[in-house]
């Protein structure tokens, strides 16, 4: 297994890790909309956006490559594969904010403001995904499964 594709796993493992914490800690006693009402669920969320956020670069550390080291950390294809998952992701992650902001506006107009919560929501979610994102579009290209996106 080359150095990208162990990354691209690590990194999957580690903000899924991150979503499902986050989305229980949200989704958990009564939801987004009363996500700010308690200080511990906001600082429950923030301790698995840390874990994501600190464990990231711990991972790019410990999968550097050595010096020394015989094989290659990456060639021509796992760059390209790179650029085409980063490209995905922005992708991804503008429709989803766009999607949720349109959603969310039609769920509250009537009430003529979105609850606080719903915004930690969309900010901490958005983070998650612009993580997942390109690290499930480089395992699909790096398998094939986006042939036509690879071009």
């Amino acid at each position: 297994m080359n150095q990208g594709r162990r990354r691209t796993l690590w990194t999957l493992a580690i903000w899924s890790v991150v979503a499902i914490g986050f989305g229980v800690t949200v989704f958990a006693y009564g939801g987004p909309a009363t996500y700010v009402e308690g200080q511990t669920r906001r600082l429950v969320g923030a301790v698995f956006l840390a874990i994501g956020f600190f464990g990231t670069p711990l991972m790019l550390f410990l999968t550097r490559a050595r010096p020394g080291s015989a094989h290659v950390a990456s060639d021509e294809r796992d760059e390209r594969i790179s650029h085409r998952a980063t490209m995905i992701g922005l992708v991804v992650v503008l429709l989803y904010v766009f999607l949720t902001c349109i959603g969310l506006w039609e769920a509250y107009s009537d009430a003529g403001a979105v609850p606080v919560g719903w915004m930690w929501f969309l900010a901490y979610s958005t983070a998650i995904l612009s993580y997942l994102g390109p690290a499930t579009a480089a395992l699909m290209l790096d398998f094939g499964m986006l042939r036509r996106a690879e071009g």
